[in-house]
């Protein structure tokens, strides 16, 4: 990710550090996290992971690998990933489950890297972002 987002997050969670986790997982939790939901996490996401753990952005929930208190019980990206795949959510099957819309619909990362929504009320998927980057500056941030 570019430095200018890291400053925009660490700038967001010195003013509200109950909302990431208090501390972030070893490369080895990581790699088995991708490997336990059969994906390749891409990078943006290893890095935020690796130095945020998890947290809420703005007011989405970006999920990861260490609990957030204001998340409450879910925070998982493995837990969230696995419960869309077993309730058989179209598209899910080869997401990682990074964060819901608020109304119950999981934002996903692709394989191609894309954050994709699936709306339930619409029945299909749809492009919110090219990459995770974009997905924390246009939609948890609202930075250009």
């Amino acid at each position: 990710m570019m430095a200018s987002t890291f400053d925009r997050l660490d700038q967001e969670f010195s003013v509200f550090p109950i909302m990431r986790a208090s501390d972030a997982p070893s490369d080895e939790e990581v790699v088995r996290a991708a490997s336990a939901l059969g994906v390749a996490f891409h990078d943006d996401y290893v890095a935020f992971l690796r130095r945020y753990g998890a947290a809420m952005v703005g007011s989405l929930p970006v999920f990861g690998l260490r609990p957030v208190k204001v998340m409450g019980q879910r925070w998982s990206v493995v837990d969230v990933t696995q419960w869309f795949r077993n309730e058989k959510w179209p598209g899910t099957h080869a997401w990682y489950v990074i964060s819901e819309d608020g109304f119950g619909n999981p934002i996903g990362v692709d394989e191609d890297g894309r954050v994709m929504l699936f709306d339930h009320d619409a029945g299909q998927e749809q492009v919110l972002a090219g990459d995770f980057e974009h997905f924390l500056t246009e939609h948890c941030l609202k930075t250009p």
